[in-house]
């Protein structure tokens, strides 16, 4: 909102001060490593931390734009998930991988860090 005083030639600004409504909680103890990084072919992302109701990772894979690149899941077994990101045919730069950890029916659990790949 802005406002203005002619009187003394003032003028103010309120910035709205919103709440966050709702996040996806990360996990503690959950961590995830990719290599090799940088990669040309293809890289091994594995989760590990997660929590004993996750059945899948959900892997996003974005552009340098924020746009998506591919999106697939990792099936999870005893807390740790492993897999192939493949990066053929994808152009050189720096890409972005969000991580969810998902139940059996889909719902998300918790969001991992996001991880950096470098494709060459």
């Amino acid at each position: 909102m802005l406002t203005a005083n002619s009187g003394n030639n003032t003028a103010g600004v309120l910035l709205r001060t919103a709440s966050v409504l709702a996040t996806c909680a990360s996990l503690p103890d959950a961590r995830a490593t990719l290599y090799p990084n940088p990669a040309r072919a293809a890289a091994t992302l594995t989760a590990t931390g997660l929590p004993a109701a996750a059945r899948t990772v959900e892997v996003t894979l974005l552009s340098p734009l924020g746009q998506l690149v591919r999106r697939f899941p990792l099936p999870v077994a005893q807390g740790a998930a492993t897999g192939d990101v493949p990066t053929a045919g994808l152009a050189a730069g720096l890409y972005l991988l969000q991580l969810r950890a998902l139940t059996g029916q889909g719902a998300v659990l918790r969001a991992l860090p996001t991880q950096r790949l470098l494709v060459e």
